[in-house]
């Protein structure tokens, strides 16, 4: 989301600001987590974003937990790691209790 000071600018530098919704958002990251499983773990973070934006927190908390145990990462995912980690302990409470 913009804040308005971004929409001001982004409005002055083009016809209008770029709109999207979070739900938009999501089917594109999820599209691009279908298409290769487990291979970025900022998609996945972006993905978990998307729900917490749409107050969708049980399932941003399993995508903070599937990014926080990937263990597919790159030099440049790496640097995502800190701020997965962050998310993780603050939204772990809200993962599904599995049953055992």
């Amino acid at each position: 989301m913009l804040s308005w000071l971004e929409r001001k600018v982004a409005a002055t530098l083009f016809a209008s600001p770029p709109t999207s919704t979070a739900e938009e958002a999501l089917q594109n990251f999820i599209t691009s987590e279908t298409l290769k499983p487990n291979s970025w773990s900022v998609n996945q973070l972006y993905i978990a974003k998307c729900y917490i934006q749409m107050s969708q927190f049980e399932e941003a908390a399993d995508w903070f937990d599937k990014a926080y145990h990937n263990s597919h990462l790159d030099e440049e995912e790496q640097e995502v790691q800190k701020e997965i980690r962050d998310s993780y302990e603050k939204y772990k409470s809200y993962l599904k209790r599995k049953a055992e």
